[in-house]
């Protein structure tokens, strides 16, 4: 089963014993969309917090080296080298693939438990990429990967790294948090000595604040 298909279960199971409010009923209508990820061991993925809405319903996923205008070309800068690989050893994924371009108007609005149940079906994803390294480009949501201990989501036991001088925030992985309140009761992680950086999005960035790939190859040596 593909990602998207783990995406519309996980939904139809939250329906089966929810009633959406109108915003939630509005967003659910639009579609999902989801980066196409199929390697697996993959030495970066991107991730943002959600793809924004453009009016058409049901928009057909894409592989992430198919994926081009100005929200994706900055995005692709970052990892150019390792989406010419073969098979390409970077991938993109949103925490939630559900279409909404006004945050706090729409996005922040959604029921917790939706969130929490579409997450879970994102944290699989991430555990079955293994990556080396994610870089979070979103600073507000960062606590969707355990930056919060109260309010653990996903979970992930981070330990930052202190002596690092580079762009954004860096933590490696070191495990799962032991708090019932994590989405998934995972006793171990795929990811335990992976890295991740909690920075902005390059977009709006001027050029010498931009994250590059000499940046992300610095922080797990594939140069």
């Amino acid at each position: 089963m593909d990602a998207s298909s783990k995406y519309t279960a996980a939904i139809n199971e939250w329906l089966a014993s929810n009633t959406p409010d109108r915003l939630t009923a509005k967003v659910l209508s639009r579609g999902l969309w989801c980066c196409i990820a199929d390697p697996v061991g993959v030495d970066v993925l991107i991730t943002g917090i959600n793809p924004s809405y453009d009016s058409t319903t049901n928009p057909a996923d894409a592989r992430f080296a198919d994926c081009s205008g100005r929200h994706w070309n900055p995005i692709k800068k970052i990892v150019a080298p390792l989406l010419e690989c073969v098979p390409p050893k970077a991938a993109y994924l949103d925490l939630f693939p559900l279409r909404a371009t006004k945050q706090a108007r729409e996005f922040e609005k959604l029921p917790l438990t939706l969130k929490a149940i579409v997450l879970s079906v994102t944290q699989q994803e991430i555990e079955r990429l293994r990556p080396k390294l994610i870089v979070h480009l979103n600073n507000s949501s960062a606590f969707y990967w355990g930056t919060a201990p109260n309010h653990p989501w996903m979970g992930y036991d981070l330990k930052p790294i202190e002596d690092y001088s580079g762009k954004g925030k860096l933590y490696r992985i070191v495990g799962m948090q032991q708090n019932e309140d994590r989405i998934l009761r995972l006793d171990a992680t795929n990811l335990t000595g992976s890295y991740l950086l909690i920075y902005r999005s390059n977009r709006f960035l001027k050029t010498e604040l931009q994250l590059n790939y000499s940046d992300i190859a610095n922080i797990i040596r594939l140069q």
